[in-house]
């Protein structure tokens, strides 16, 4: 082995953790019912929902040890040591054993909502996701985020309290709720002094933390402070496992459970043994580096380090250069060409005996004209343009202080796509063509696939010149190169359906509906060897259908005046009524909304009217042919 570059080997122990038993649970917030108060005591975060150890179910015990297996289980009671409630097991079981300790009442009886809405959550409420594969127990709606406890999630029969945004819960499927339910949907923060929110992605199935010894009796307290409660104490002389760390009030505080009591201890009368997870780790792989050239070396930071030390060493296991820093980077110069390998190792004032030291790494210090290119990466393994558009291939080198030579640009087709000599390109035609990038110095190159699709159709809108009554004609600008046009109207869902396919940009949609909108977007498409390349859609336009002229205009006298009734269009927004003057000339005289009008009139006098319907679109009133003339003399 290679001296201190390979010490990281040495902690690679496996960790034999005993298994914690159920941590209590910490302050609840003092508008917390009694009922959360008590699921929480009974049911502590991280503990087991089985009867391990027993045959018979316990749906209230809980255990320190996970199930040995689930596979083949059933709610009967006793199977696989899960326990059971309301003939379910497992993540089912234990959601519908705190919802029914929660309200009272059994879930299997509580109505089922397809939809979620936090508005209507209620503590108690039983929610199914995960494709129909996970269940938890609301215990607090703030906003769109719910707290909740559930189990089995990870390990098996494991306890879990947390919380979560409802937008990031997977395949939702249903929502058990008791109609009945009165508790309210405002207790989230209850539990957030006990645990974290926690991800939906089952954490890595291997034994995490650290391992120190006491060599005092030490305080274990509920907080990061001398001044928080102490929960228990350890023995000094023992082993435990820290799962987290943080600093604060100068001391290196280590998180860890100890007698069924979760807290924290000062790790500065301890002594780290093994275990530890978060070594500095370098950010950049084995790489080559110019001689006499500055470069900087970049590592993962270390929660509670106070300082690292960085150690490059030759081949020989000599170490030619060292340094110190709080920071996580350090720049170095080498004047000699060679093979070098580097370490980085973390340490804490707070607790001496804590030192990591991540993975070592090998590098190669060379003249600037001997580090060739090895690969080459683009900013994309495929590009789309349109015709006339233009864009550019990046290029990258590895390694990235790689003598550079000239690095050439071709395409396959330059008809389809033109690229200059620093990687511009332009879509000349609908298409598609590959452009290579290549290093003339060593050969090595990568290629992008760029696709070129015809422009997207623009000023789509209905042509005024042609307004009538059962259909809509659409034009648009032409698009360079476009073979045709799709042509596309939304229905009723919101989506849009193809309805034509046309080579000119005129369409005229028939068979519709008098005084009716109707909204419209195109695709331009090409014809290549390759196939159909179909543009963007443009943007969409509404357009109008005209109102069907007044059929069965009457016209009934009474004394000193006229009511006029006709048929009702039932898309018209209203109507205008023209009265014919002394030379026989219509003339708008009134308005109305019904299709009905009572005009008083001079008696003994015959009067002519006529009707149009009215859409209103745009700010505009479109109108309908007249109808034909109907007349009365009032009384």
């Amino acid at each position: 082995m290679k001296m201190k570059r390979f010490l990281l080997l040495m902690l690679s122990l496996t960790l034999l953790l005993t298994a914690a038993q159920p941590g209590f649970v910490r302050a609840a917030a003092a508008d917390t019912p009694q009922v959360l108060l008590d699921l929480m005591k009974k049911f502590p975060h991280k503990a087991y929902w089985n009867h391990v150890g027993s045959e018979k179910n316990n749906p209230d015990g809980v255990t320190a040890s996970p199930c040995p297996n689930h596979i083949g289980c059933s709610w009967v009671e006793g199977a696989c040591s899960c326990n059971s409630f309301c003939q379910a097991i497992q993540c089912m079981g234990f959601a519908y054993k705190a919802a029914y300790d929660i309200v009272g009442t059994n879930p299997r009886e509580w109505e089922m909502r397809t939809t979620i809405d936090a508005d209507k959550l209620r503590v108690g409420d039983v929610i199914r996701y995960r494709g129909n594969r996970h269940s938890l127990c609301v215990t607090g709606v703030k906003g769109n985020r719910i707290s909740f406890v559930d189990s089995n999630w990870y390990p098996l029969c494991q306890i879990r309290w947390g919380s979560m945004d409802l937008d990031d819960m997977p395949s939702f499927s249903y929502v058990l709720h008791d109609p009945h339910n009165k508790l309210k949907n405002k207790n989230l923060d209850f539990h957030q002094s006990m645990v974290d929110s926690t991800p939906e992605t089952a954490p890595v199935q291997t034994a995490r933390g650290e391992i120190w010894a006491t060599t005092a009796v030490m305080n274990l307290r509920r907080r990061t402070s001398t001044d928080s409660p102490v929960e228990t104490q350890l023995p000094a002389g023992i082993n435990f496992a820290v799962t987290d760390k943080k600093v604060n009030n100068g001391y290196l505080w280590g998180k860890t459970t100890y007698c069924g009591k979760d807290g924290w201890v000062a790790l500065d009368r301890c002594t780290y043994l093994y275990g530890a997870t978060d070594a500095p780790q370098f950010l950049w792989p084995s790489d080559v580096r110019p001689v006499n050239t500055s470069f900087t070396l970049y590592w993962s930071a270390v929660d509670g380090a106070d300082y690292y030390k960085i150690f490059i060493y030759d081949k020989n296991d000599t170490i030619i250069e060292k340094g110190k820093t709080t920071a996580t980077s350090k720049a170095f110069t080498l004047s000699k060409i060679g093979t070098y390998y580097v370490s980085v190792e973390s340490f804490s004032d707070h607790a001496p005996s804590w030192s990591l030291t991540g993975d070592a790494l090998e590098f190669l210090v060379q003249k600037p004209e001997d580090i060739r290119i090895t690969s080459l990466l683009t900013d994309a393994a495929e590009k789309t343009l349109t015709v006339g558009g233009k864009d550019a291939l990046r290029v990258t080198v590895r390694p990235y202080c790689a003598y550079k030579g000239t690095i050439t640009y071709t395409s396959s087709d330059p008809k389809i796509v033109e690229t200059d000599a620093n990687g511009n390109l332009r879509g000349v035609s609908c298409g598609k063509a590959t452009v290579t990038a290549k290093d003339t110095r060593t050969g090595v190159h990568v290629s992008c696939t760029v696709s070129v699709d015809p422009d997207r159709a623009q000023n789509l809108r209905q042509s005024t010149k042609a307004l009538a009554e059962n259909s809509v004609t659409l034009v648009w600008t032409k698009v360079p190169q476009a073979t045709g046009y799709y042509v596309y109207r939304r229905k009723t869902d919101g989506h849009f359906q193809y309805i034509a396919r046309v080579t000119t940009n005129k369409f005229t949609d028939k068979g519709l509906g008098d005084s009716r909108e109707y909204t419209y977007l195109v695709k331009a498409f090409c014809e290549t060897k390759s196939g159909t390349v179909t543009g963007e859609g443009s943007p969409a336009a509404t357009a109008v259908t005209r109102p069907a002229a007044v059929k069965k205009l009457t016209v009934t006298p009474g004394k000193g005046r006229l009511t006029l009734k006709w048929t009702n269009n039932a898309h018209a927004d209203g109507y205008l009524i023209y009265c014919a003057d002394s030379k026989g000339k219509y003339r708008k005289v009134a308005e109305a909304t019904s299709n009905q009008l009572t005009l008083f009139v001079e008696s003994g006098k015959t009067f002519s009217y006529k009707i149009r319907a009215v859409k209103e679109f745009g700010g505009k009133n479109i109108l309908s042919a007249l109808s034909e003339a109907a007349s009365g003399k009032a009384t």
